[in-house]
This record gives C-alpha cells, sequence and structure tokens, in this order.
C-alpha cells in the first residue's frame, strides 16, 4: 500500500470512530420541516411524542432513538 493510501485508511478509521462516538452522545433531535411561502423552510424540533418542542427539550436522544423517532413521525420528518 502506497503511503497516500495508508494515511486515507487511517483518517477513515478515525472518522468511523468519530462518528460512532456522535451518534451514541444523547445530542440528537427530531425536526419537521414547515413549508413557509417565499422563505426557507423551516426545521420545527418534535418531542418523542411528535409534538413541537425547543431545540434543547428535544436534544436528548441517540442517533438510533431518532432515527426510531423519525421514522415513526413519517413524512417531512429529519434528525440533526
Amino acid at each position: 500500500m502506497t503511503k497516500p493510501a495508508i494515511a486515507v485508511a487511517q483518517k477513515t478509521r478515525h472518522l468511523k470512530t468519530y462518528w460512532d462516538q456522535a451518534k451514541s452522545e444523547r445530542n440528537w433531535l427530531v425536526y419537521r420541516l414547515v413549508e413557509r411561502e417565499g422563505q426557507k423552510p423551516q426545521k420545527i424540533p418534535q418531542s418523542s411524542a411528535g409534538t413541537n418542542t425547543g431545540a434543547q427539550a428535544a436534544a436528548i436522544l441517540t442517533f438510533d432513538e431518532a432515527q426510531t423517532v423519525a421514522a415513526r413521525l413519517g413524512e417531512g420528518i429529519g434528525i440533526g
């Protein structure tokens, strides 16, 4: 393996470890994307029950939990 290939492999391994750690942190939230005429869509934070809430109150999920809630809440839902 060439030196550049080794460097890329090491960087990729580091990013995977970082991403795995970030996904396990309880700082993910679910949001509903609301269209606004003539403006950018707005992201409205959602509780795990699907009600509107503040960003700090919503950011209590792991990535996997947020994915589960987003799938349950359906269309127009994202995670961040």
